[in-house]
C-alpha cells in the first residue's frame, strides 16, 4: 500500500464547492489527491451507529491512466470537472482518489479510484440514480464502469507518538493487523468499536485489545511506548475486491485519533476492592 496517510482525521481539511473536501499531497514527482463528500460521513466512529454503511451500495471504478500529454495537475483538474455534479447527490458518500507520478513534460501514470457508498437511508435512491446517470461515463479516454464491491481486506494500523505544537507527529511505535469483511456494512461495527477503545482511557481495556488484534508480542512494545506518547491513532485502509475481478487500494483511511495532553493516554483504572 502506498504510504499516503489520508487519515480520516480529515477534520482539518477545508470545505470546497458542493460540500466536498479535498486533500492534495506532493512528494518529488508524485502527487496524491483525495476528493470526498459528504465530509461528516467519512469520519468513522464519530457519530451514532445509526449512521453506518448500508449493505449493497458500495460501488467503485478503478483504472490506470497513462499519458505523455497530461500532467498530474491536469489530471486532478479533469477530475474536478468530472465531480462537478456531486451536488446532485447530497446524502451519498462519493470518493475520487488519484495517485499520480511523472514530471512536467514526461509521461504521467495515474492510478484512479472513483467510488460511492450509502451511509444514510436517503442515499440509497441517490446511489441508484448515480449509477444510472454515470453508466458508461467517458473520462480521459476510458469508460468508467462501476462494479459492486464484494469484499474488503482491511489493514488496521495503530500508532503511538508525540504530536508537536506545529501538528507534526513523531511516531514511537505502530503495528498492523489484517481482517476481511464482505462489505462496509460488516466492517463498520468493528471500526466503531476500535474508535471507542481509542477514546476511552482504561489501560487494561486498551492492552487487551492490542493483544487480541495485533498479537501478544505487541503488548510490551505498546505499553513501553505509552510512557512517552501524547497521541494515539488508529486507521483502517481498504483493499477493495470488485465483482468484475479487479481490486484496488482505497488509500483514504477511516479511523480515530486522540491527543492525550499532559495526562497518559491510558492509565490503570482502580478495580473494586483495590
Amino acid at each position: 500500500m502506498k504510504n499516503l496517510a489520508l487519515i480520516a482525521g480529515l477534520l482539518a481539511l477545508s470545505p470546497a464547492a458542493y460540500g466536498y473536501q479535498e486533500r492534495i499531497e506532493r512528494s518529488g514527482d508524485r502527487v496524491s489527491a483525495a476528493q470526498f463528500s459528504p465530509a461528516d460521513a467519512v469520519v468513522a466512529g464519530r457519530g451514532p451507529v445509526a449512521l453506518a454503511p448500508i449493505a449493497g451500495n458500495f460501488y467503485a471504478f478503478t483504472g490506470t491512466f497513462t499519458s505523455k500529454d497530461l500532467t498530474c495537475d491536469q489530471f486532478i483538474a479533469a477530475s474536478h470537472q468530472m465531480i462537478s455534479d456531486w451536488n446532485l447527490y447530497p446524502h451519498l458518500n462519493l470518493y475520487a482518489l488519484s495517485w499520480c507520478s511523472g514530471q512536467q513534460g514526461q509521461q504521467s501514470s495515474t492510478e484512479f479510484i472513483y467510488a460511492i457508498d450509502a451511509w444514510r437511508p436517503e442515499a440509497v435512491a441517490e446511489a441508484q440514480a448515480f449509477l444510472k446517470a454515470h453508466r458508461g461515463l467517458q473520462f480521459l479516454g476510458q469508460t468508467l464502469w462501476f462494479s459492486a464491491v464484494k469484499r474488503l481486506d482491511v489493514k488496521t494500523t495503530l500508532s503511538l507518538g508525540v504530536l508537536g505544537a506545529n501538528g507534526g507527529l513523531k511516531p514511537i511505535h505502530s503495528s498492523d493487523a489484517w481482517s476481511e469483511f464482505s462489505g462496509t456494512d460488516q466492517w463498520y461495527p468493528a471500526n466503531y468499536e476500535k474508535a471507542k477503545i481509542v477514546a476511552q482511557t482504561d489501560l487494561d481495556v486498551f492492552m487487551d485489545w492490542v493483544g487480541k488484534t495485533f498479537g501478544g508480542d505487541e503488548r510490551a512494545p505498546f505499553k513501553e511506548a505509552l510512557v512517552n506518547s501524547n497521541f494515539v491513532q488508529f486507521s483502517d485502509f481498504f483493499t477493495v475486491h470488485l465483482e468484475n475481478g479487479q481490486k484496488a487500494v482505497f488509500w483514504l483511511g477511516f479511523g480515530s485519533s486522540r491527543k492525550c495532553g499532559a495526562q497518559p493516554c491510558f492509565s490503570k483504572a482502580p478495580r473494586p476492592g483495590e
